[in-house]
């Protein structure tokens, strides 16, 4: 909602930097526009954990979850959308063996939402850009993760960790009708996640010990609108990591570098840039490295 005074024109900000342009972003209303309602929600969570045996710790949960309804103010009038709510359900279990070398862990989890709520920018009758909430109808989400760390030496630790998560747009939403985003997949929402790496220790002397940490991180394509367009959308990438240094007496030396192989990448795109056809996108970190010196007293 934003207002004006009565002797306010139709210029703004926008206008002000751009020499005397109509504000198109943020334009004024035609006075204060205003809305009320009340709402009601439960919302809670039920858990259950049971040790299978004394290494191996099971556990069930069940959840509901509420963004509240949103109320929508313009010069047309208003307009109420449906809380969205979601009904999650999860289940895995936690472990380690081989005398506490073996940590492991497994859980799949399922999501079920209703009156899913995105957001679009885009223009409206008089020309001007408004960035307005909707009701995308019904949802639903179905994954996994797992993780391992397992200790191959003394000194030597190794880790993997992966999630998969398939979350789309319902076919239908609760009446039966068609979606518009029916079968697409969630905004920043990756199918697949797997990282992995070794930890090397190793102790010089007993005051001075080295250490070694490589590690790589991978995400499978991702789109960055609920509407998947194939030009505003990042195609799977992986990133290198490395990081070693030296524990000296409790100064601990370290040199790292981040994305070592200087992988290009995208962390968001669309934006408000998309609705005058030219997507605004955000670069992840390119190559950077670095030296970190600290003390423990």
């Amino acid at each position: 909602m934003s207002t004006r005074s009565p002797t306010a024109k139709h210029r703004g900000d926008w206008g002000g930097l751009t020499g005397a342009s109509p504000n198109n972003l943020f334009a004024p209303t035609g006075g204060r526009l205003s809305e009320s309602d009340t709402f009601w929600s439960a919302v809670g969570r039920l858990a259950a954990d049971y040790a299978i045996t004394e290494d191996i710790n099971s556990y069930a949960t069940l959840s509901r979850g509420r963004r509240p309804n949103v109320i929508e103010v313009d010069e047309d009038g208003a307009n109420i959308l449906d809380a969205e709510t979601v009904w999650s359900y999860e289940a895995g279990i936690k472990g380690i063996s081989l005398n506490d070398r073996l940590e492991y862990s497994l859980s799949g989890f399922a999501y079920d939402y209703s009156n899913f709520q995105t957001s679009v920018t885009e223009l409206n009758d008089e020309g001007e850009f408004v960035s307005r909430p909707r009701d995308s109808g019904k949802a639903s989400a179905l994954g996994l993760e797992t993780s391992v760390r397992a200790a191959l030496t003394e000194d030597v630790t190794v880790f993997s960790n992966y999630a998969f998560i398939d979350a789309t747009f319902d076919d239908t939403d609760e009446d039966g009708d068609p979606q518009e985003l029916a079968g697409n997949q969630f905004r920043l929402t990756p199918r697949h996640s797997v990282s992995g790496g070794v930890n090397v220790d190793y102790s010089i002397t007993p005051q001075v010990n080295a250490f070694l940490r490589p590690s790589v991180r991978y995400k499978s394509k991702v789109y960055f609108e609920e509407e998947n367009s194939e030009n505003i959308s990042q195609d799977g990438y992986a990133v290198v990591d490395v990081r070693g240094g030296l524990n000296v007496r409790g100064i601990r030396i370290e040199g790292y570098v981040e994305n070592v192989l200087d992988k290009e990448f995208i962390i968001d795109g669309g934006n408000t840039g998309a609705a005058f056809g030219t997507p605004t996108f955000i670069a992840g970190d390119p190559r950077f490295f670095g030296v970190r010196v600290s003390a423990t007293f």
